[in-house]
């Protein structure tokens, strides 16, 4: 938890997760205004929900992190544990499972399955999460697969599509209900994920700057974006560098970096929310990072 806290820094990320409550270091991380999410993990001394209330109940100022498919190897049901402690999530790792290798230490992790596959009741998590509005983090995970894994990427984003959730919000026809969830919906067709998928494998070896380059092109496709830029953050160092540009008939930029504290993007970084920013005026000593860009824009607000 130390080294964690210590790599953070002055940023604060939505949740940092723990697997049991430490009481040395689970409080300084506290302390340090840090937020700590409890996530059962199998073979672990908390693995089932019986363990999590305890512990939960004991220290009222921890989030809980629910597991689907770990919940369900414990034998709980995941849906009543996102209930319970629905004003504490802090987010909802979305995994399913079979019992084709049983639940043995050294096999159950290859039981493992795109969304879908496997026995976990994801359907039922779905109405619960409807239930309660949830609005947080939705984290699809996959610890093993015996497809290729953008087979798999696929598998689950169809399945995510099918039951009306997409990566991305859209609006939904006129002659179709939107449900009353804050969990995006969707009844459009999803971006075309396939193809991204592709083409990060064609691209794989490519040199760095080649690779981000290409990346940004063809999400700019995805989203019909005239422009945009790819950046990378390091909470450590609290600084952005910029990985690509896009925009047309120019050059790709060379790469650089800037401190968050002299950029439109800081803010968004520091708040961990969506940021709607003029890009044409400053906030203080920030400013956008590409006033050449403004010009290709057809609105200015970010």
């Amino acid at each position: 938890m130390a080294e964690r806290v210590k790599y953070c820094g002055d940023y604060k990320p939505s949740y940092l997760a723990i697997e049991d409550w430490d009481d040395s270091s689970c409080k300084e991380a506290l302390e340090a205004g840090f937020t700590l999410a409890l996530h059962p993990n199998m073979f672990k001394r908390i693995h089932s929900l019986k363990g999590a209330q305890l512990v939960l109940l004991e220290h009222p100022e921890l989030k809980f992190l629910p597991d689907t498919a770990l919940l369900f190897l414990a034998r709980d049901d995941p849906s009543k544990a996102i209930e319970l402690f629905q004003d504490r999530l802090a987010g909802v790792h979305l995994k399913d499972w079979m019992p084709t290798f049983g639940r043995s230490f050294h096999r159950y992790a290859r039981g493992f399955v795109s969304l879908g596959s496997g026995i976990v009741n994801l359907v039922k998590v779905l109405e619960s999460l409807d239930r309660i509005t949830y609005d947080g983090w939705l984290v699809v995970e996959q610890d093993s697969t015996e497809d290729d894994p953008r087979t798999s990427v696929q598998k689950s984003t169809k399945w995510l599509y099918n039951h009306n959730i997409c990566l991305t919000e859209r609006k939904s026809k006129e002659n179709v209900p939107r449900p009353t969830s804050q969990v995006r919906h969707t009844t459009e067709p999803p971006a075309n994920v396939s193809d991204l998928i592709d083409m990060l494998i064609r691209v794989r070896n490519s040199d760095t700057r080649s690779f981000w380059n290409v990346v940004l092109e063809k999400l700019c496709r995805l989203t019909q974006s005239k422009v945009a830029s790819l950046w990378e953050f390091s909470p450590a160092r609290n600084l952005l560098g910029l990985l690509a540009v896009h925009q047309p008939n120019k050059e790709p930029s060379k790469p650089f970096v800037m401190r968050c504290s002299e950029v439109l993007s800081g803010i968004a970084v520091e708040s961990q929310m969506v940021s709607h920013l003029d890009v044409r005026r400053s906030y203080g000593d920030r400013r956008f990072a590409h006033p050449e860009l403004i010009d290709h824009f057809d609105i200015c607000a970010v």
